[in-house]
């Protein structure tokens, strides 16, 4: 269950990158382009924390196996 939570939120942070990647340049031309940006970036540190856990949480229990 942890892999499948990892390779979720693995595409979802690469998705959300695509999005920024697309916005970034056209920031000025709305208004609201820059909080639509500020939300992707929290969708961005959100699943990187996701990610990070998903990671310590297999490496631990490689660890445990290895015992």
């Amino acid at each position: 269950h942890v892999e499948a939570f990892r390779q979720k939120h693995e595409a979802e942070a690469a998705l959300l990158e695509q999005f920024r990647m697309e916005l970034e340049p056209l920031r000025d031309r709305d208004p609201n382009h820059p909080y639509i940006l500020r939300a992707i970036d929290l969708g961005l540190r959100l699943n990187q924390a996701y990610l990070d856990w998903s990671r310590e949480t297999l490496e631990a229990f490689e660890r445990r196996e290895a015992k």
